[in-house]
């Protein structure tokens, strides 16, 4: 099923979304750039006038004592008062203008023009480097944590009675029904605050807020989550002794991840403290959130396998469909693959083996997921081959080699180090 394919890639993706906040650094709430602030900053190039500077200090005094009032104001709705700080702001333009030189005037406008391609251009930067970060921990994700899960859950597979393997199928189901009227649901009530001008207001806040209150309620009381729950308590040992087997793979996972995310970093020049212990890491989220397994704590530390979450984390493993060759959406490919040297310098060699006959597509893509070259695209026959690749005209950094055949697509990472 779509739901149970993408469980896992969710999961994830909860992982990559803090961790990826924390890369690109702790940013506060936008805010509109103030004219007044822009002034300020650029008052010895405006050469501004004694009168003048007299003039914008006392209009942005004023300006900030009735930004205060509006806000204060518990008798306005947020759009009410989102309506009026809009016109205070345009008044407060026209006021700056009247005091400016047509020189100064023209000077303002465009440093605000620059800084708002500077603003941009970082937020793009940013971006690229939030997928490109998501890319990374997917990959290794498909590559060394899903196949062990799965292979942990089709051991589950032999302990459920024929009668719960079709209960746990009908649930799959019924999730996934429910997964995409939330899904939709949420993308209506999005138009609709976008379309209100509540976008990141404190009440599109206070919505969001209502509605994951909502959802829970709603949780507590759906009968195919109670249902879930009794199948999680009837198999809890035999989940629990999964999770032991699998302990020390989760540690390395964790410690993988890290380095991804900490080479990500030295790799795109990106500066900032070190990741909070137990915050913005796997440590911080390992209560629940990769793939319904969980390190069981010690002395208490880590006891979210008890009560109603713990359940439904377990549930989630309960869910996942063995016979699926992974979860994150998207097929395996047969055709395997192996990389050496890796890292590289000018040269490496790709080996792989097709295990059935069709046609086979062989590409490198960058960090970004943009591609960089197409190595091979033709029919094969069963068999092992090799291509000798020349990577003299890359840069020094992330790549990847992606593999797909009719099965489904298969990505290896690699590095090019200094030459």
């Amino acid at each position: 099923m779509k739901y149970i394919k993408s469980k896992m890639q969710a999961l994830l993706l909860i992982l990559v979304i803090f961790t990826t906040q924390n890369l690109m650094g702790q940013r506060g709430r936008h805010h509109h750039p103030n004219m007044m602030a822009e002034i300020e900053a650029l008052k010895e190039d405006l050469n501004l006038s004694e009168a003048q500077s007299a003039q914008i200090d006392k209009l942005q005094a004023d300006f900030k004592t009735q930004i205060e009032a509006i806000k204060a104001d518990e008798s306005k709705e947020w759009s009410e008062k989102r309506a009026a700080m809009k016109t205070l702001r345009d008044h407060q333009k026209t006021a700056v203008e009247e005091i400016l030189t047509n020189e100064q005037n023209t000077l303002l406008a465009e440093r605000k023009a620059t800084h708002q391609a500077e603003r941009s251009a970082k937020m793009e930067e940013r971006k690229a480097n939030g997928k490109a970060l998501r890319r990374e921990l997917k990959a290794y994700h498909t590559e060394n944590i899903a196949p062990v899960i799965l292979t942990q859950r089709a051991k589950l597979e032999k302990s459920l009675s024929e009668e719960d393997k079709v209960e746990i199928a009908k649930l799959r189901t019924a999730f996934a029904a429910k997964k995409l009227a939330k899904q939709e649901e949420i993308e209506k009530r999005k138009a609709e605050r976008k379309a209100n001008g509540e976008k990141g207001s404190p009440h599109d806040r206070k919505a969001k807020m209502e509605d994951r209150k909502a959802g829970k309620l709603a949780r507590e009381n759906d009968e195919d989550v109670r249902i879930l729950k009794a199948l999680v308590e009837k198999y809890e040992s035999n989940i629990e002794v999964l999770y032991v087997e699998i302990e020390s793979q989760k540690t390395e996972w964790e410690a993988a991840q890290k380095k991804i995310i900490q080479q990500f970093k030295e790799e795109n020049g990106m500066g900032g403290g070190a990741y909070r212990k137990g915050h913005h890491t796997m440590e911080g989220h390992k209560k629940g959130r990769r793939g319904g397994l969980h390190r069981k704590g010690d002395a208490g530390r880590h006891r979210h396998h008890e009560g109603r979450k713990g359940k439904m984390k377990k549930g989630h493993f309960l869910l996942l469909d063995p016979t699926q060759a992974t979860q994150n959406g998207q097929a395996t490919a047969l055709t395997q693959i192996k990389i050496y040297p890796n890292p590289a310098t000018s040269s490496n060699t790709l080996d792989y083996e097709v295990k059935e006959a069709g046609r086979i597509k062989i590409e490198i893509h960058d960090a970004q997921g943009r591609l960089v070259r197409v190595l091979l695209d033709e029919e094969k026959s069963v068999g092992q081959y090799q291509l000798n690749m020349d990577l003299s005209t890359l840069k020094n950094r992330t790549y990847f080699y992606v593999v797909s055949d009719k099965q489904g697509v298969t990505t290896k990472k690699f590095l090019i180090l200094e030459k």
